[in-house]
């Protein structure tokens, strides 16, 4: 297996949705939760990514999809593929036929309707107990039941916001290529990792893979900062004179904002490398499995064909061709000897 480090081309600019909370970008690198303590519970980690025509959504929770999608799970790897559908590319465009929009607003936690159900219980409860017991007893454990489920409600609307605050959105057609590439290597090595297991006793990859996705998805959105920081702090230093103070001051940035974008494209490379390595190996050592295997067959066919071909098997008398042609040799020796004709 090769992977394929060719950039592909945008099929369209990074842009803001419309009526939907976006996060202004920072001109200095922003150090995303790195998943120090999501090691603590790599086995629960689940990467999920989605793709439209603008930009890449990686996340710890499902996105939501502004139409149909299809979701395919590879171990804790889960791509999220949005079905076309007739959309505007842009607000008031003409509509054309594209990817539903992947959606960068906190996905629905269904707090709502946990809240709703338990609002509508305690309601329920309060009345039955007032009418058969007291109302004194009726509604308070009414409030209560309401009270329970609200709370339950409220945590789990925090803990998807709280998971949500992570995600990252990419939409440099680099970067978006290299979570391509890096999700590609993953998928694979999860996929054949079963006959790996099958041969060699190996503990389950799908954990590191999905750190690593998520790892290397994080410094794709630090580099994604510092590109956009040093491209603007190259523009300001264009309109600036060269004896200015305030020159110094941005080349100065400038040289520091392209050294740490040299260094994130280091590590970025070298994680990357470091998936397709493994998924190479694996590939590898599957094939030379399938060679032997191919091999160990051929020889058995060979004996099998060799062993049914013996002497014994030859019908006895001789070679009845070679009589024949014995036979047809005398007869027409003696056959010139009476007629005079030559041998020629």
């Amino acid at each position: 297996m090769t992977a394929d480090h060719q950039h592909a081309d945008p099929t369209g600019p990074g842009r803001a949705e419309p009526n939907r909370r976006t996060r202004r970008p920072s001109l200095m690198p922003v150090t995303t939760p790195h998943p120090t303590a999501l090691r603590a519970r790599a086995r629960d980690l689940h990467v999920y990514v989605a793709s439209d025509d603008s930009k890449t959504v990686v996340a710890l929770r499902p996105p939501m999809v502004a139409g149909p999608a299809e979701h395919t799970n590879t171990g804790p790897i889960i791509k999220v593929e949005p079905m076309c559908v007739r959309r505007p590319e842009y607000p008031g465009g003409p509509l054309q036929t594209l990817p539903a929009q992947v959606w960068t607003n906190t996905p629905r936690s269904g707090a709502a309707i946990i809240g709703g159900a338990a609002a509508l219980l305690g309601i329920a409860s309060a009345a039955v107990l007032s009418y058969t017991e007291t109302l004194w007893l009726g509604l308070p454990i009414g409030a209560a039941v309401a009270a329970l489920g609200g709370w339950q409600a409220l945590r789990r609307q925090l803990r998807v916001e709280q998971e949500w605050t992570s995600h990252r959105v990419l939409t440099h057609h680099e970067d978006r290529e290299c979570v391509r590439v890096a999700v590609s290597n993953a998928c694979f090595t999860l996929h054949v990792w079963p006959q790996l297991q099958a041969a060699v006793a190996l503990a389950d990859p799908g954990p590191a893979l999905a750190s690593a996705v998520w790892e290397v998805t994080g410094i794709l959105a630090e580099r994604a900062v510092v590109r956009d920081a040093a491209r603007k702090l190259d523009q300001a230093i264009r309109t600036v004179p060269g004896d200015s103070p305030v020159h110094a001051d941005l080349a100065s940035r400038l040289a520091q904002a392209q050294a740490t974008q040299r260094r994130l494209d280091d590590q970025v490379q070298q994680r990357l490398g470091a998936l397709h390595s493994l998924a190479s190996e694996a590939d590898g050592f599957i094939r030379q499995r399938q060679a032997l295997a191919a091999a160990r067959a051929v020889v058995r066919d060979v004996d099998q064909v060799l062993g049914a071909v013996t002497v014994e098997h030859l019908p006895p008398g001789g070679d009845p061709g070679a009589e024949l042609a014995e036979q047809t040799a005398a007869v027409l020796a003696a056959y010139r000897e009476l007629t005079g004709q030559d041998e020629a």
